[in-house]
Formats: C-alpha cells, sequence, structure tokens
C-alpha cells in the first residue's frame, strides 16, 4: 500500500466545502442580475431568444452529467426568476391607471405615502410618492403606483419627508424614455405649486423618529460648526452636501475620495466597526457589542434613506457578527453575495442604481484582494484600498470616466478616519446637553479631523488623472497604475513591495508627461462639448492658445476638474448665455480658480429681474458680484455685435435679451444666441431659447446656415422647432444633457426631427465629452466614450 507524500500534497488546492459555497452564491447573484438586465431589455424577441437558449443549455447539462445538474437548476432558476420579477415590474409601471391618464396630461388629485427625501433639481424640489388613491376625471381609484413628484419651490415645509403622508393636485406628464424613472418604479410625472400639496395624516412611526433624528443633528451641527468643517460633518454623518461648496467637493473628487460624503456601506461599516472597537476596549461582552454595533448600523443605514449600499452593508455586518456569535465561520463572498440577491431579490430595479453598482463592484475587489491574507499585516490598509480600485475602475471607464492615480493614497490617509469622524459627531450631538463649553471643546475634534481631510484632498487634486481619452500616453498611463494595483494585490517578498512603486511612478510621469506643452504641441482650434451632467458647458479652443467658455453647467467642481484636464490655463472670454443654474453654477467657480479677461452677459432689464425666482435672482447677483471683485470686464450682448478673440476664433451675436423692445416672461428666451467661428468651422451656440425667440431668431437673422448646431434646452420637446432646423441646415447636432435624467430630454420628437433630415447627433449622456474640429474640408468629431 502506497503512502501518500506529504511534500507532494497542496492543500490549498483544495476547495473547502465553505468556499465552494462562496462562489456558487455569487454565482447566484450573477445568473439573477443577468436575468434582470434581460427582464429589463425592450426586445421580447431577443429575450425570448436568449431564455430559450439558457434553458436548451441548461437541459444539455442536466442529461450529459449528475455533477452538473444541480448547479446548472439552480443557476437556471436564478436566472429565470430575476427575468420575470423584472419584466412584472415593467409591466407594472407601464401599463398603470397613472401612465394611461399621463398620456394626455390629465389633471389629478393624489394622496400617498413619500418615499424620498425632497432633492433639489435647479428651482425644483422633487420626491417620489407611493400613490394609494387618485382622482381624475371625476373618479376616484384606489391603486398602488409610483409617480414622481416635483414641485416649484427652492424650500418644502419640513413636514415633507420619506415616510410621511400628502395629498396633492396638478398635471401627470409622461415618461418619454425608458430610463431613469423607469429604474425607479415610475413611469409618470406630476408637477405642482407648494400651495397645492397638505398633510394628509400622521406619518410612520419608524419615519418620524427617523427623521426627527436627522432634524436634532442638524440642528446642533449648524451651531457648532461652520463653513466647509460643517459641510463635511454632515455629508459624512447625513449625506447632505448642499454646504460643502464646489471647491471642496472637486478635491474629494479628484483624489477619488468623494464617496466620504455620500453615506454609503463605508460609513455603516465605520460606524459599526467604531462602537465594537469602543465597547472592546471597555471590556464589554461579545453579544452586547454586536447588539450596540448592529444598533448604530441600522441607524446610519435608516439616515441615509435606506440607500442600497447601505443596506448591503448592514446584511453584511449583520451575516458577519451574527456567525461569530454563533461560533461559525463567515466567509465574506458568501455575505456580499447573500446580500446582493437579498436586495434584488425585493428590489430587482436596484441592479441599476450607480451607488448599488460601486458599491458591489468596490466590495467585491475588497473581497477578492484579501482573499486569505491577514489584514493585521502592514499592507492591509493598501490591499483594501487597491481592491476597491481594482473593483470600481471598469465601471468609471465604462461610464467615460477618469481614473484619479492619488485615490489610492487618499484612500489610504483618509478611509481610516471616517469611524472617528462618525462617532466625534455624535459625541458633538450628545455634548449639546452639557452646555455650550462642552460643545466647543467636543466640537474640536470633528473639526481637526476636517480639516486633515481637506488638506489631504487639496493637495492631491493637483496630480492630473489617468484615462483613455488622453491618447496613447494616456492609456499607457492607465495601464502601468491598474498594474501597479494588481502587483500591490498580489505582492510577494522583497520585489512585492518594489514593483507596485515603480509601475505607480511610470503612471505618475507619463500623465504629467502627456500633459506638457512639449508633447502636446499646437493642437487645431476646436469646440468641446463637456459632459457636465443637466446643463450646458462650451469651450472654444483655438490652435494658438485662445480660450471662450460658454455656460459652465451646474456645478462648479466638473466644470473646473474638465478645464484643468484639457490643460488650460486661462479663459480669455466667458459668456453667460441666461441665468439659469444649469448654466451659471459652474461660472463663478471658474471665476474663482482661472483669471478671466471678460464676461459676455445678456443684460436682462429690471422687469426681467423680478421675474426671477429668488435663487435666480441671487445666483445672477453673485456672478456679477464675482466679476466685478476680480475686475473682469463685462460686456453686454447685443444683436450683431461681432467679437474677434484671436485669429482662430470669431463670435458674432445673433440674438440677445438688450436689443429686444420687451423682455420674453420665459427666462430660457433671454439666451444669448451665438454664431461661432472656430477655425474653420461654424457653429450656433443657442442657449435654451424656445419656440417664441426662435421665431424671433428667424425675423431678425439674415440666411445662415452652419455646420454644428447646439440644440437648445437639452433637446426639449417645446424647445424643438423644425423651422430652425431648415433655416440653419446643419450637418451635425450636439445635444448636452444628462445621464438618465428626470425630465426625459432629449424628447423623442427631438431626435425623430434631427433623424429626418440625416442630421449626424452626438449626445453627452452617451457620448461623454464631444470635440469637434474640421480637418481638410471635413468635420472631425471625437467623443470620450470612443464613438
Amino acid at each position: 500500500m502506497r503512502e501518500s507524500d506529504p511534500k507532494n500534497s497542496n492543500p490549498s488546492r483544495t476547495s473547502s466545502p465553505s468556499e465552494a459555497r462562496s462562489f456558487l452564491y455569487l454565482g447566484c447573484l450573477v445568473f439573477l442580475g443577468a436575468g434582470i438586465i434581460l427582464g429589463r431589455a425592450s426586445s421580447p424577441i431577443l429575450s425570448f431568444s436568449i431564455l430559450a437558449f439558457t434553458a436548451v443549455c441548461s437541459a444539455i447539462l442536466v442529461w450529459r452529467g449528475k455533477s452538473l445538474s444541480r448547479l446548472a437548476t439552480i443557476l437556471t432558476l436564478v436566472f429565470f426568476s430575476g427575468f420575470f420579477s423584472m419584466s412584472l415590474e415593467a409591466k407594472a409601471v407601464e401599463t398603470g391607471l397613472l401612465p394611461s391618464l399621463a398620456r394626455n396630461r390629465s389633471m389629478v388629485e393624489i394622496e400617498g405615502k413619500v418615499k424620498s427625501p425632497p432633492s433639489p433639481s435647479g428651482d425644483f424640489q422633487s420626491f417620489f410618492l407611493e400613490v394609494e388613491r387618485c382622482s381624475a376625471t371625476g373618479k376616484t381609484y384606489a391603486l398602488h403606483q409610483v409617480a414622481q413628484v416635483s414641485i416649484e419651490s427652492v424650500n418644502l415645509p419640513k413636514w415633507i419627508y420619506a415616510g410621511s403622508r400628502v395629498k396633492l393636485s396638478g398635471r401627470l406628464f409622461p415618461e418619454e424614455q425608458r430610463g431613469w424613472l423607469f429604474e425607479r418604479g415610475a413611469s409618470t410625472r406630476i408637477r405642482c405649486y407648494p400651495e397645492d400639496i397638505e398633510l394628509a395624516g400622521p406619518p410612520d412611526f419608524f419615519a418620524s423618529r427617523v427623521e426627527r433624528t436627522r432634524e436634532k443633528l442638524l440642528s446642533i451641527y449648524h451651531k457648532a460648526l461652520r463653513g466647509e468643517i460643517l459641510g463635511l460633518v454632515l455629508g459624512v454623518t447625513l449625506g447632505e452636501t448642499g454646504e460643502l461648496d464646489a471647491k471642496a467637493r472637486w478635491h474629494l473628487d479628484s483624489c477619488g475620495i468623494s464617496h466620504i460624503v455620500c453615506v454609503s456601506g463605508l460609513h455603516v461599516g465605520a460606524a459599526a466597526g467604531m462602537v465594537v472597537f469602543l465597547l472592546s476596549l471597555l471590556g464589554v461582552g461579545k453579544k452586547f457589542r454586536f447588539i450596540a454595533a448592529a444598533a448604530a448600523a441600522a441607524l446610519v443605514m435608516a439616515l441615509s434613506g435606506f440607500r442600497p449600499a447601505a443596506v448591503r452593508s448592514f446584511l453584511m455586518f449583520a451575516m458577519a457578527f451574527g456567525g461569530d456569535v454563533l461560533g461559525r465561520k463567515y466567509q465574506p463572498l458568501s455575505g456580499l453575495s447573500l446580500a446582493g440577491v437579498l436586495i434584488l431579490g425585493f428590489n430587482p430595479r436596484a441592479l441599476f442604481d450607480p451607488g448599488f453598482q460601486l458599491s458591489f463592484a468596490a466590495t467585491l475587489g475588497i473581497v477578492l484582494a484579501i482573499g486569505k491574507k491577514s489584514l493585521t499585516e502592514k499592507r492591509g490598509v493598501f490591499l483594501v484600498c487597491a481592491g476597491a480600485q481594482l473593483g470600481v475602475i471598469p465601471l468609471l471607464l465604462a461610464k467615460g470616466g477618469m481614473v484619479p492615480v492619488t485615490s489610492i493614497i487618499a484612500n489610504f490617509l483618509v478611509v481610516p478616519l471616517v469611524g472617528p469622524l462618525f462617532f466625534s459627531s455624535w459625541a458633538l450631538a450628545a455634548s449639546a446637553g452639557f452646555g455650550l463649553g462642552a460643545t466647543k471643546f467636543v466640537a474640536a475634534f470633528p473639526t481637526a479631523i476636517s480639516r486633515y481631510i481637506f488638506g489631504v484632498s487639496s493637495r492631491l487634486s493637483r496630480v492630473p488623472q489617468a484615462g483613455l481619452r488622453e491618447g496613447l500616453l494616456g492609456g499607457f498611463a492607465l495601464f502601468f497604475y491598474l498594474l501597479g494595483l494588481f502587483l500591490l494585490v498580489r505582492g510577494a517578498g522583497k520585489k512585492g513591495k518594489l514593483r507596485p512603486l515603480i509601475s505607480f511612478s511610470l503612471a505618475i510621469f507619463l500623465i504629467f508627461f502627456n500633459q506638457s506643452p512639449l508633447f502636446r504641441g499646437k493642437a487645431s482650434s476646436r469646440m468641446i462639448v463637456f459632459d457636465v451632467g443637466q446643463g450646458d458647458s462650451i469651450l472654444l479652443m483655438g490652435k494658438e492658445g485662445s480660450t471662450v467658455l460658454i455656460d459652465g453647467g451646474p456645478e462648479g467642481g466638473k466644470i473646473t476638474k474638465k478645464l484643468q484636464e484639457r490643460g488650460v490655463s486661462k479663459i480669455d472670454l466667458m459668456v453667460l448665455t441666461h441665468p439659469h443654474k444649469d448654466h451659471l453654477f459652474g461660472l463663478m467657480e471658474v471665476i474663482a480658480e482661472f483669471p478671466v479677461g471678460a464676461l459676455l452677459e445678456p443684460s436682462i432689464n429690471k422687469e426681467g429681474i423680478e421675474e426671477m425666482t429668488p435663487s435666480e435672482k441671487a445666483n445672477y447677483e453673485d456672478l456679477l458680484d464675482k466679476a466685478h471683485d476680480e475686475g473682469i470686464k463685462r460686456i453686454v450682448a447685443e444683436e450683431g455685435m461681432e467679437l474677434g478673440v484671436s485669429n482662430e476664433i470669431e463670435l458674432q451675436v445673433l440674438y440677445a435679451p438688450a436689443s429686444l423692445e420687451d423682455v420674453p416672461d420665459e427666462l430660457n428666451d433671454t439666451s444669448i444666441v451665438i454664431l461661432a467661428r472656430i477655425g474653420e468651422m461654424e457653429a450656433i451656440l443657442t442657449g435654451d431659447i424656445e419656440n417664441e425667440a426662435q421665431e424671433m431668431l428667424f425675423g431678425s437673422c439674415p440666411e445662415i446656415d452652419c455646420d454644428v448646431l447646439k440644440m437648445p434646452h437639452q433637446g426639449a420637446r417645446d424647445a424643438t422647432n423644425p423651422d430652425l432646423l431648415d433655416f440653419l441646415t446643419p450637418e451635425i447636432a450636439v445635444i448636452p444633457v444628462g445621464e438618465d435624467n428626470p425630465y426625459g430630454h432629449p424628447s423623442q420628437f427631438c431626435l425623430n426631427e434631427l433623424a429626418s433630415r440625416r442630421i449626424e447627433i452626438f449626445r453627452t449622456d452617451e457620448d461623454g465629452d464631444i470635440e469637434l474640429g474640421r480637418k481638410d474640408g471635413k468635420i472631425v468629431v471625437s467623443t470620450q466614450k470612443g464613438r
């Protein structure tokens, strides 16, 4: 009888039953997600074909081998359950009473329970409402559907929060595209005014307690903290980023740590871990530590509004500590996979939530990176950061984003402080009952941590980011950065510590070399339509270095970041087409960050200013004040005005409110319309003019045409005049529009009109940044996402 040689045995290669179960659960999550994606598909033929193919393959596996039959059966059932659950959700959303009423834009009275906290969008506040009763056309219906409510108001009553019951009246609008609203279980929108909404009954007991806790924390933090410190504490503890200025948000985003101000799985885990650590120092028993940590995790999850990422972290925490209390070994991969299956089982639409996607991708990267390595090692935190980066980078690139090469360092320096910042902020709230002196003393701790975080982010944000769109060197820089992450995760011995450092150094060197004027040389003149979300921002660049920035989008951080990525160091001329936030807000940050030569503005008279909302008026006045403080020359746009910025860039004003006898009631119609000549290319930049202003443009302008047309108002239905397209005869139409925006922009009518005239369409939500120029007599277009 031959005895086995222990030297030749390798137990590490043999998977344990628990590891096999972990990969089975992960397979279930993957197949469930695949079924949900297929269930969302709009093609019945494609869906039926894939389902049939899956069923046949599963039957063959069952027939060919008994060892595979159980696995094939489980995965097939999971796949079909995901498909049918999403199909039923889609059918319920699209075929209910509200969509049928919305097609006629009916006036309705509805009553229901608020599902999400109000969120600002321009001059509107929006939230989702679970409709339980609807009155229309003289009839009252009981139903169970979801609608998005948009209220034309900057501030809403405090009694409108997730869990409160309201009654309101307004007009229904259909969802024109199967996108943002659909993924949240709604296919209709209702618009109303503050006076049309009232309280309909007592809120949920639990929801009211959570809201009171939020209000109490907000009140204490506002009294004890100020400025950017207040903004960071509110973001980390409550996910409230309204007090965080654009520059601070840009710094956090540029070095890959903006996730700390969006309550997610990190915060749930940090709060629970901090409680366990402190109680263990006090010698508290395991079961009580688990109960206290679970309560802290549940509180953070509730304060986040039960975001999928927070729910995922809470479920993993509960499984980990529950297993520990019961004496069972916990497998992180099993916990992650089961948490995903539970969340998608109850809410299949969560799969399309960006927070869910990033949270699961980052956590999966961490779990696979750590494997069986001990986190007590010195490089344990680096492993966590590297694994998270490897998980999320594919998603960032798929969405056209850039990769912060300083992210691993920034996360290493900042993420361990999220728990202490949580604890010190809660201690600050608790100290409010002991007098002002105690509050000031405790406030010093979150203040010190916050200043440290801002110091790290402001310094590391100066390093450019790596990305495929920056050409060959940008691609190589990204490759070496990914290689460094991989080597860091794999690392072995002394060489394993040195190789990642070499790879990271090469990545950073290539990024800086790619940004240098020596490498870039003299580029041709071009027009760049930036992807800044739901808003407009366009940069004109002459090959000799002249620059014109037309509008700045809704966020200052986004546009300043994009300008720096393009190597812009100054703005020769800044243009504000009209003072809506989605065009104006980013310009204020640009003035703070860049030298600006002059500002071209629409001179809106006193009557026009009085028609603005308070927030529009305040933003407009703030921009003009900033321009005055910086000594920027102000130019009032008038029809026929010509501005020669350089030999390569010339502007002609075709339409401006200062030249009109009566300022239009609609602020969009006060937009400046510009004919821009960039090198040999001509583009018409229309702001947000709607049909009335477009008709006035026809009457006042000579017959003109253009190569490129910037579609007005994100391609909205009421800003798409077929006569405008016939009048200008563009070859290309660009549509700056936010991805899955709640307005249904661009409208299907706009897309159909462009397609019928064979005008090529480029959209920032699908293409990212769009760069246009003329070469060899042809318009050349390159996009961030490679179309």
